[in-house]
């Protein structure tokens, strides 16, 4: 990573020194990046600014007090940062987040990852569904184990299913803390979505994709409230989600599917619950199952349903002379 040569920001450098050997997902800061997130005043902006006669930035971020640290509920720390500290100011931590919710993304969108070749375009090649949707080619293992198309929808729910995992864990940290990685995290979404939609299906217009991702934020909304009332619940109602949401309900929908993924999410939830914050915050292989390795827990015999044979059997022969 290189900042502009005209920068005589000490922080900058020394976070390009220190974060380019751990994450490589820091963009360049030049002068027409001066729009990120966490450089949003106006002092903030002249800091970084690549004037030709700036000879000193509008402050000295050596000057700023260290953040102060929290009280966390116990067994609760602050995250840190990639080279063992504490993250000790607000642009370091802006970092950190960045960088570590774009490898847990990275992680939640690979599993039903598809795409529209341009040569099938070209060809008139690419098949729609019955409700108008595009289908691409598959790059994921959820199509082939659930019979999922490879389309823009299975991609989005599949996906939101992994982040809802992840923010059911991040719940468990404070409560500020939490909300900053959430919606680091959803914004990885939002904006590889817009992607997809550009890359995929040549959705060039910038007012529909809005449109759209106004529509996919609502159902992102229901997704949390749909899963979290499964959880709760019972799995019956899990289910009912899963097959509302990853399989539109479709009635033709293999029920060992179903039951494989109810128990892969409780599974899941499981290990993250076990899983170290630093870990958790630094994306360490976040989903350590997948939900087809379930089959064998959904294939085997119910106890209760062979005690209640057993009953039935006895009762019948009770029954003859």
């Amino acid at each position: 990573m290189a900042f502009p040569a005209s920068s005589s920001c000490r922080l900058a450098r020394h976070l390009s020194h220190r974060l380019d050997s751990h994450f490589h997902l820091i963009p360049t800061i030049s002068a027409s990046t001066t729009h990120l997130p966490f450089l949003t005043s106006g002092s903030h902006h002249a800091a970084y600014s690549t004037g030709a006669k700036t000879k000193k930035p509008a402050y000295d971020p050596a000057d700023l007090p260290p953040m102060p640290r929290r009280s966390l509920p116990q067994g609760i720390r602050m995250p840190r940062d990639a080279y063992g500290g504490l993250a000790k100011t607000k642009i370091a931590q802006q970092y950190q987040k960045l960088s570590a919710t774009e490898l847990a993304y990275a992680q939640c969108k690979k599993a039903a990852d598809y795409k529209v070749p341009l040569e099938m375009r070209r060809k008139e090649e690419v098949k729609m569904t019955e409700e108008g949707e595009e289908i691409g080619v598959s790059e994921g293992p959820w199509h082939e184990h659930f019979g999922l198309l490879p389309t823009f929808s299975t991609w989005s729910q599949v996906t939101m299913l992994h982040m809802y995992l992840l923010f059911a864990r991040l719940r468990c940290l404070e409560k500020e803390e939490a909300r900053s990685w959430q919606h680091q995290l959803s914004d990885h979404f939002f904006f590889d979505c817009e992607r997809v939609m550009d890359v995929n299906h040549n959705l060039t217009s910038a007012t529909m994709r809005q449109r759209y991702l106004k529509d996919i934020f609502v159902q992102w909304r229901g997704v949390i409230m749909a899963y979290d009332e499964g959880v709760v619940r019972g799995d019956a109602v899990l289910g009912s989600a899963v097959w509302r949401n990853l399989f539109k309900a479709r009635e033709d929908v293999d029920a060992r599917h179903i039951a494989a993924i109810v128990a892969w999410i409780r599974s899941s939830l499981k290990d993250l619950e076990r899983c170290s914050d630093d870990d958790l915050l630094l994306a360490m292989d976040l989903f350590k199952k997948s939900p087809w390795e379930e089959y064998v827990l959904v294939d085997r015999p119910s106890t209760l349903i062979s005690e209640k044979t057993a009953a039935e059997k006895e009762a019948e022969a009770e029954k003859k002379p």
